[in-house]
């Protein structure tokens, strides 16, 4: 019990600390202030809606894990069945949306609808298992799409135990009665702490809980309506170019009218890194030349497309502890016999840690194999939180990665929530219901 609860609290503090430096950022804020800023200003307001944001989460992830683990305990065939149409239907409504493709810039040939599927079938999980508030973004999972998850989340429990108190099969039944109660006091529990939510937030930012609005057509947005040059570039060049290839023309002219200026003026974000990113149509023809003449070789450098061919110490202190218990759970099965119960335990890690040395690979493909390999050990040592959270601490900066610290720190850990945290909270309450003895031994 005491593991299952230390999961349960490791996820909900990383999904409450997501969402919340995302959107206290102030780069997020001045890039796209009608969606950031829902966290209001003074210090007890911004703590107790940290707080909140982290019970909302505890909550959602105890009821829908139990919900899970019970109809685990009724058919394996029923759970696959009930989470694969959740997931089939999430996935069909983004590609009948064309909503499909990730905003990363670059992806492209197989690995873009690649990189699509593992990043929906992630967040999917993170909505279902903890209600990570920021994945109610345009370029997620969609404000409508998430309050219809997560309400709909809240709901299952009670159908799988309904299943369950039903079933003639699963043996060693739990008290189905005190289940009931148990479920009904959680969505009591999350119903008071979204009311709560919503009483701290700011009123003008509800609309993110409802709205339809796809990534492509919120990149569009952003850069319509601001007159900053630094916002404009970076909506259209931090995206994939099929968010924005519907006002391509327009984006052209903007730059031909202004590439002048800011090679006068240099502004701060108008660095060669920048100037690599940009297309060749986009530069005026004689800055263009200008730029391949000054070039080794006659051609200017580009950057090419990849294909297939604060609160930080609390995250990692959970995180480690989380991983500590879960080695600990992995013994007590073995020693118990339940034998397959221990070896699904370490597939989960597995998968974790294979999917990050992937992102490694993604994050430091420009580097040499001796970058490479040192950070392949750190993660494969289970170090990778301590490095990701110490470099985010003391703003390390790297010019030659793909994605900024902070971003591969949540990637991290948005990794291990729905490969190792969530399916083992799941797993661990599976084994408790079948063998109700174990609860003595956590």
């Amino acid at each position: 019990m005491v593991s299952i609860l230390i999961s349960t609290m490791t996820t909900a503090f990383s999904s409450a600390m997501v969402s919340y430096d995302q959107d206290v950022s102030v780069a997020n804020r001045k890039k796209n202030p009608e969606f950031y800023g829902y966290v209001k200003d003074t210090n007890l307001e911004r703590t107790s809606t940290f707080l909140v944001t982290m019970l909302l989460a505890a909550f959602h992830n105890l009821s829908r894990t139990i919900g899970t683990a019970l109809l685990l305990a009724v058919s394996g065939s029923t759970t696959f069945v009930v989470m694969g149409a959740e997931m089939a239907f999430y996935i069909g409504f983004k590609v009948l949306r064309n909503d499909f493709v990730l905003w990363i810039p670059g992806l492209e040939g197989a690995l873009k609808y690649i990189a699509a599927l593992i990043v929906h079938v992630v967040v999917k999980v993170l909505v279902d298992f903890t209600g990570m508030i920021h994945c109610r973004g345009p370029k997620l999972m969609g404000g409508s799409l998430f309050t219809f998850s997560t309400v709909l989340g809240q709901i299952l429990p009670f159908v799988a135990l309904s299943l369950y108190s039903a079933s003639t099969t699963v043996e060693n039944k739990s008290n189905p009665h005190e289940m009931k109660i148990a479920l009904l006091i959680l969505a009591c529990c999350w119903g008071l702490s979204a009311m709560a939510f919503f009483g701290l937030t700011d009123r003008d930012k509800w609309w993110t809980f409802y709205g339809t609005t796809t990534g492509a057509k919120d990149t569009i947005k952003i850069f319509r309506s601001t007159d900053d040059p630094k916002i404009k570039m970076l909506s259209i060049f931090t995206n994939h170019s099929s968010f924005t290839e519907s006002i391509k023309d327009e984006v052209i002219a903007y730059m031909h009218d202004n590439w002048a200026i800011w090679e006068v003026i240099r502004p701060a974000w108008f660095t060669p890194k920048f100037i690599a990113s940009v297309g060749d149509e986009f530069i005026p023809g004689r800055a263009l030349q200008r730029l391949n003449e000054a070039a080794a070789g006659g051609v200017r450098e580009k950057l090419q497309p990849t294909t297939i061919s604060s609160m930080k110490e609390v995250v990692i202190t959970l995180t480690t502890v989380d991983t500590m218990t879960d080695i600990f759970m992995i013994y007590l099965y073995k020693e118990n016999g339940l034998h397959s119960n221990a070896n699904t335990m370490i597939a989960m890690i597995s998968i974790n840690t294979f999917i990050q040395l992937f992102v490694v690979l993604a994050q430091n493909r420009k580097k040499g194999w001796k970058t490479l390999l040192k950070e392949w050990l750190i993660t494969l040592l289970f170090i990778r939180p301590f490095v990701d959270a110490w470099r985010v601490h003391n703003k390390h900066e790297d010019s030659e990665t793909t994605f900024d610290l902070l971003s591969e720190m949540i990637l991290n850990k948005g990794i291990e929530l729905a490969t190792e945290s969530i399916p083992g909270c799941v797993l661990q309450c599976y084994v408790l219901l079948l063998n109700p003895s174990l609860g003595s031994s956590r």
